[in-house]
C-alpha cells in the first residue's frame, strides 16, 4: 500500500482545516500527518485513521527541537513515502523536505536559496490575489494537492443541532477578528432566545477568562444560571467533546468554528470585515450599557 506524507506544522484550525487532503490521501493508501508536538493529541481524535508524526516547530528550545526533528528524518527515510505534502510556506518545514526528492514534494519545496511553490500552490496564490472574485479557502487549497480530491460534501457531516446547548468561542488569537464584548453580549443574549434558553458553554483558552467575566456581567441576571464558563477548562479531547452535539456555536474566525464544522455543529460565524464594522460601531456608541438598562428584545 502506498505511504503519503502530510506535514501541517502550523496551529489549530489549520490543522482542522487540513482535513480534506487527508481523506483523499486515504482513500489511496496510508495517511501520515506530522504535527508540531503539542497538537498530537487533538490531530490523534480527528483523525484516527492517520499515522502521527510528532514535530518541534512551535516554542521549543533549539536543542530540543533539532534532536526531536533529526530523529523523525532518520525515521521518514526509512519509510518510503509515495508522495510528500508541505502544507507550509515555511523554512522550517522545507528544511525537512530535504531528505526527499524534489518530485516527490507537492505544495512547498526547498530549492537552494529559499522555497519554491509547486504549479498548484502557484496557481492558488495568483488566484488569492483578488480574494473578493476568487475567495478559494485552505480546504480546498490543500485538498487539491492530491490528484483527486474527495467530494466536497464527503468532508464534513451536515450541520445539525444536536440538543446539547449553544456554544460561544469568547475570541479568536487577534483581537480585530473578534466582536466586542458589548456587541457579543447582545448576540448571546438573542440565540439564546431564539434557542428557547438552553444551557450556554463559553470556550476558549485561559487568556480568554477575563472575556468572560466581562461577557457575563453584560448578560441578564436571569440567564446567569444556565451559563457555564469553560475558558482555559479543557485539553483538546475535552474541547472536542464540548463542541460536539451543540445546537449551535457562535465564533468569529477560529480553529474552534472549524472544529464546529468537522463536528457537524452548525455555526454562525463572524469575520474580519464584520468584526471591524462592529468594533467601530461600538467606539462610536460609547461605553456599554449597564446591565439593568433596556435591551432588544430577542427574535424567537
Amino acid at each position: 500500500m502506498p505511504k503519503f506524507l502530510v506535514i501541517q506544522a502550523a496551529r489549530f484550525g489549520d490543522l482542522v482545516q487540513t482535513k480534506r487532503l487527508l481523506l483523499s490521501l486515504a482513500l489511496r493508501g496510508e495517511v501520515h500527518l506530522a504535527v508540531d508536538a503539542s497538537l498530537v493529541p487533538l490531530a490523534r481524535v480527528l483523525y484516527p485513521f492517520a499515522e502521527l508524526h510528532a514535530l518541534s516547530v512551535h516554542g521549543k528550545p533549539e536543542a530540543e527541537a533539532l534532536a526531536r526533528n533529526t530523529a523523525m528524518l532518520t525515521r521518514w527515510q526509512g519509510l518510503r513515502f509515495e508522495a510528500v505534502y508541505n502544507c507550509n510556506f515555511s523554512g522550517a518545514t522545507a528544511a525537512l523536505c530535504r531528505v526527499f526528492e524534489t518530485e516527490q514534494v507537492y505544495g512547498y519545496r526547498p530549492e537552494p536559496g529559499g522555497i519554491s511553490r509547486s504549479p498548484w500552490a502557484r496557481l492558488a496564490f495568483r488566484i488569492s490575489e483578488r480574494r473578493a472574485l476568487a475567495p478559494l479557502n485552505l480546504v480546498d487549497f490543500w485538498a487539491h494537492f492530491a490528484p483527486e480530491p474527495v467530494e466536497a460534501h464527503r468532508v464534513n457531516p451536515v450541520a445539525t443541532p444536536g440538543g446539547r446547548g449553544l456554544g460561544v468561542v469568547l475570541a479568536g488569537r487577534e483581537s480585530r477578528r473578534s466582536l466586542p464584548v458589548p456587541v457579543l453580549a447582545e448576540v448571546v443574549r438573542t440565540a439564546f432566545g431564539a434557542l428557547g434558553g438552553p444551557r450556554v458553554y463559553l470556550l476558549g483558552s485561559a487568556a480568554e477568562k477575563p472575556a468572560a467575566r466581562q461577557l457575563m456581567r453584560q448578560l441578564p441576571a436571569k440567564m446567569l444560571p444556565a451559563v457555564e464558563d469553560l475558558s482555559g477548562k479543557t485539553d483538546w479531547p475535552a474541547l472536542v467533546d464540548a463542541v460536539g452535539e451543540l445546537d449551535a456555536l457562535i465564533s468569529p474566525d477560529t480553529g474552534i468554528m472549524h472544529l464546529g464544522a468537522h463536528l457537524g455543529v452548525p455555526v454562525l460565524a463572524f469575520f474580519f470585515v464584520l468584526c471591524l464594522a462592529a468594533r467601530n460601531r461600538a467606539l462610536r456608541r460609547g461605553p456599554p450599557r449597564m446591565a439593568n438598562q433596556p435591551r432588544l428584545r430577542a427574535v424567537p
